[in-house]
């Protein structure tokens, strides 16, 4: 992935996690930005503008790391991202990471309450319509926990008649995941 440059220098960038306290160099967080680049707010929309602030840093809603060298790097939007254990994972990257394993099944990554209580969230998949895999699930998920990050390996593949869709197509993560975590469809 390539980066989107460094910030110019009457613009400051920090990556930052939840409560607004910069994360470490390569870590995932929210991208907050302050400097005189910044827009004097939103058109009759004065409550909103402010509640886009941390302090005097503007909350960006991008996901994003920056480098040794001070590049920044987006990785998707805070709202399709979750947290476990304490570490953010962008779900359009565990999808990026994920599709070399999936050649003929339609799927989406989401989150979900972790089961156990530990985690917060995990990763899950909605597989669309059926599992059309050479490799049955268990084993296809053996082979992700060997070849990426663990934390994103799903815990769960769940069998979705149709991914819950906007008009343009995208999949609507927060409806998916309601939807699993009430039970209404069946794990792999």
């Amino acid at each position: 992935m390539e980066s989107v440059g460094r910030p110019s220098p009457s613009v400051e960038v920090c990556v930052a996690d939840t409560t607004g306290q910069a994360v470490r160099t390569g870590e995932i967080g929210e991208v907050l930005i302050r400097g005189g680049n910044l827009a004097s707010g939103y058109w009759k929309k004065d409550e909103m503008w402010r509640s886009r602030f941390h302090g005097d840093w503007y909350r960006s809603g991008d996901l994003g790391y920056r480098d040794e060298d001070g590049f920044v790097f987006l990785k998707g939007r805070i709202d399709h991202a979750i947290n476990s254990g304490g570490k953010t994972i962008a779900l359009a990257e565990v999808e990026t990471c994920l599709r070399p394993f999936f050649t003929k099944t339609t799927f989406a990554a989401c989150g979900m309450n972790d089961p156990k209580g530990i985690l917060g969230d995990v990763v899950v998949l909605g597989i669309e319509s059926a599992w059309q895999e050479p490799l049955p699930w268990n084993d296809l998920r053996t082979k992700m926990f060997e070849a990426v990050e663990p934390t994103i390996v799903p815990i769960a593949a769940f069998i979705v008649p149709e991914l819950p869709r906007t008009a343009n197509q995208k999949v609507q993560l927060n409806k998916l995941r309601e939807a699993i975590e009430a039970g209404h469809y069946k794990a792999l």
